[in-house]
This record gives structure tokens, sequence and C-alpha cells, in this order.
């Protein structure tokens, strides 16, 4: 029977993997996707110390091209929020200090590739406002009783913005494969 693997897509802080650790006891490899890079940081150190002998990987997806309703989404987040992004249970994030690549370059697992691979997605208006109940940066429980009336904004914002209902997103994710030196191809 293959091993199982778990892929966390948006994993933010890595809430969701560090939760089901210890119901998927057979779980052997991990891959982590967020296209915040200082929040896949979080989510490694969150994992660290209950993975196991589990592998994880992490997979970096920023924006190359950045639509116009992403922006102003964003902008719209932060009028009801404030400027700083918001993570984990309450507070702000503040990203870490190194580089995945100067984490990386520093372990044992030196020798680092990094590939891209460019992305398109549609998005439904309905979809983006599910997605982000789901993130740390924009919980129903952020708004602190104005969630409604901020659904109800951003839904009116992502329809103008929807061509043909549909709001496209161009996104490049950034793999970083890592491995022991003088290691096998």
């Amino acid at each position: 029977m293959p091993a199982p693997v778990l892929l966390d897509l948006g994993t933010g802080t890595g809430q969701v993997p560090r939760s089901l650790l210890p119901v998927l006891p057979r779980l052997v490899h991990i891959d982590l996707v967020d296209v915040n890079g200082a929040m896949l940081e979080a989510a490694r150190a969150a994992l660290e110390p209950v993975r196991g002998g589990r592998t994880v990987d992490v997979f970096t997806g920023a924006a190359h091209k950045e639509a116009d309703w992403t922006t102003a989404l964003r902008e719209l987040i932060q009028s009801y929020l404030g400027k700083d992004r918001r993570a984990g249970t309450g507070g702000t994030y503040a990203g870490p200090g190194r580089s995945y690549e100067d984490d990386l370059a520093d372990s044992a697992f030196s020798e680092v590739t990094e590939h891209r691979f460019p992305v398109s997605r549609a998005w439904a208006p309905e979809d983006v406002l599910g997605y982000l109940r789901t993130t740390s940066f924009a919980r129903p429980a952020l708004f602190a009783g104005r969630h409604h009336t901020f659904e109800a904004a951003a839904l009116r914002l992502l329809q103008d913005h929807a061509a043909g209902g549909v709001l496209e997103e161009d996104t490049v994710f950034t793999v970083l494969l890592a491995r022991r030196p003088g290691g096998d191809a």
C-alpha cells in the first residue's frame, strides 16, 4: 500500500497539517504551498517539533503579474483590519529574518535548485470569499462583528472585477529543490 502524503495548498502558518499529524500516523511526507514565503517559514517552524520522521517540502508561489482584483481586495481587507497582515489566532505576522535559500545553504541539504512554474487560475467571486474565510489574515473573527458588511463589500468588488463571472489570476510557483551534496540525481 502506498505511503500517504499530505498536500496543503494555502498552508499559511501550517496549523492544518500540524493538527492532522496526530490522526495520520502513517503519513510520511508533507508538501506545504503558500504564496507568502514568510508564512511558509512559520509553517515549517510549527511542524518541526511534531513532524517526527516525516519529510516536509515547501513551495512558494508569488504573483508575477498581480491581478487588479487582488490589489483591490487587499486594500478592502486593510480598510477593515489595518495595514499589518494578520496571522495565527491573534496579532500580526512579521516575516522571518532569513530566506529559505539561506536556511537550506546552512543545512545538510545545501544543493539547491530553483524552478518556476507559471499557473493561471480562474476564481468565481463566491469561491474567493470562501477561501478568505479559511485564512488567518481575513478570517471572520478578525472583523469584530463587521464580517457580514465586509463580505457584502468584497462580493460587490469581486463581481465588478469579474469578466463573465470569472476572476483571472496569473501566478508563478517557485519551487526550491534541495538535496545533500554528492547525492544521486
